[in-house]
């Protein structure tokens, strides 16, 4: 790194410098700093995934002020920690220009909100996974009260709770964000019913949204109808995903909310070890399989209402007529929701990739499902990895054939059920230039 910040030093026109993933240290940034500080035309800087640490934050935070024409910094993967995160929120002010900033995956929870409060011109903010909690989003937003027209945050990761979804809701609102935003991303925040309804209120006018991520939050069914009469006025939203919030009404799910699927056929008991039950309840995903004694000691219960969810995927996703991408896998869905789910795929005709991955669909469930999109006219991706479609071969050899759009069908570790299947799906998904992917359990 010695050599290329000398190499650089007399280079006054360079304008987008991107040098992440090169372990480069503190050492590294050092130089690259000496070579680049004199360039008043750089514009976009990555320095991401270098192991920088916080002495490298403190070599960073005393060249910013070199840095002032900046409008992007990604310093994201650097392990900065809340010790590095103070020597830089010391010096921000000096990057009043910036309007991208990624510090995501830096395990600062603390002086966030100092961080950003003097970036007036702000409109893209990644802090992913930097375990914010309660206490680190409720700084965050106070340092975003300065921060009129942000587009795009993403606060994946940080386990900020129902408090932090309320604290989100609020800076959402009172900095009027309706007009701007275009993409939220709170997956994995454990935000709930209750964070979810704050959540709903706070989006219902952002009109310019394309982009809803708010998966693995646990907010069931009862979570999902708060965003039920939000959702039309949604109206550019593109991208929604949904994943794992326990929205289905299997009677048992593992607990990792993987659904468990009941069976008889070549499993054993995972706990007790036993081998010789007529059936036995089996996870897909986590490889593990219980009797029937087992299963209802270890497993949750899902406390679903199945007319209600049924209700909800029938009606409430009718409205989002933009959308493109939707995720709705490791949910528990089976049977009758997925039939719901079907006629509402069908309805969506701008829709291009779904996953319904890591759900049971059951017999009719599968029939239905399959049925209704087999004539979707722009359907082109299609995730059914680990997902159990009961005898369901004919349906998916007429979905094959009758395809006007697929292109690729995902279907690793799926369960067909008995019979010579994968040489005749194969060889019919081969005429048709489908890809499927997949492995399933043959016959006895």
């Amino acid at each position: 790194m010695k050599y290329f910040g000398e190499s650089i030093k007399d280079i006054s026109s360079i304008t987008s410098l991107n040098i992440s993933s090169n372990s480069i240290g503190a050492d590294g940034l050092k130089y690259l700093c000496d070579g680049i500080k004199n360039n008043t035309c750089l514009k976009i800087l990555d320095i991401s995934s270098n192991s920088l640490g916080v002495d490298g934050s403190k070599v960073l935070s005393e060249n910013l002020p070199f840095f002032s024409s900046l409008t992007s910094l990604n310093i994201s993967c650097n392990q900065i920690t809340n010790d590095g995160g103070k020597y830089l929120s010391e010096v921000m002010m000096n990057l009043s220009s910036l309007t991208f900033l990624d510090i995501g995956d830096n395990q600062i929870s603390q002086h966030t909100g100092d961080i950003i409060k003097y970036l007036p011109n702000l409109n893209s903010l990644n802090i992913q996974n930097n375990q914010l909690e309660e206490n680190g989003m409720k700084d965050l937003v106070e340092g975003m009260r300065n921060i009129r027209s942000l587009s795009s945050l993403n606060i994946s990761h940080n386990s900020i709770g129902i408090s932090g979804a309320k604290y989100l809701s609020e800076i959402i609102l009172q900095n009027n964000y309706s007009n701007s935003l275009a993409s939220l991303n709170v997956s994995s925040n454990s935000i709930g019913v209750e964070g979810a309804k704050y959540l709903a209120e706070a989006i219902q006018n952002c009109t310019n949204l394309t982009t809803l991520d708010i998966s693995v939050n646990s907010i069931g069914v009862d979570g999902l109808v708060c965003f039920s009469d939000k959702f039309k006025y949604l109206t550019s939203l593109t991208d929604l995903n949904i994943s794992e919030n326990r929205i289905g009404k299997h009677q048992l799910i593992c607990k990792n909310y993987h659904p468990l699927v009941k069976k008889n056929y070549g499993c054993y008991c995972s706990k007790c070890k036993s081998t010789e039950r007529k059936f036995y309840f089996s996870c897909s995903s986590c490889y593990e399989s219980f009797c029937e004694s087992c299963a209802n000691k270890g497993a949750i219960k899902s406390e679903n209402n199945v007319d209600l969810s049924s209700q909800f995927l029938h009606n409430e996703f009718k409205n989002l007529t933009s959308l493109t991408s939707f995720d709705i896998s490791k949910n528990g869905l089976y049977d009758h929701e997925v039939s719901m789910l079907g006629h509402t795929i069908a309805s969506l005709k701008c829709l291009t990739s779904l996953d319904t991955s890591f759900n049971s669909f059951g017999y009719m469930g599968s029939k239905h499902f399959i049925q209704t999109i087999k004539y979707h006219p722009c359907l082109t991706k299609l995730n059914l990895e680990v997902t159990q479609l009961q005898n369901a071969f004919p349906y998916l050899n007429e979905l094959i054939e009758s395809t006007v759009s697929l292109k690729q069908i995902t279907m690793t570790r799926t369960e067909l059920g008995y019979g010579d299947y994968p040489e005749k799906l194969l060889q019919i998904a081969n005429s048709f230039d489908v890809i499927v992917d997949f492995i399933y359990r043959p016959s006895k």
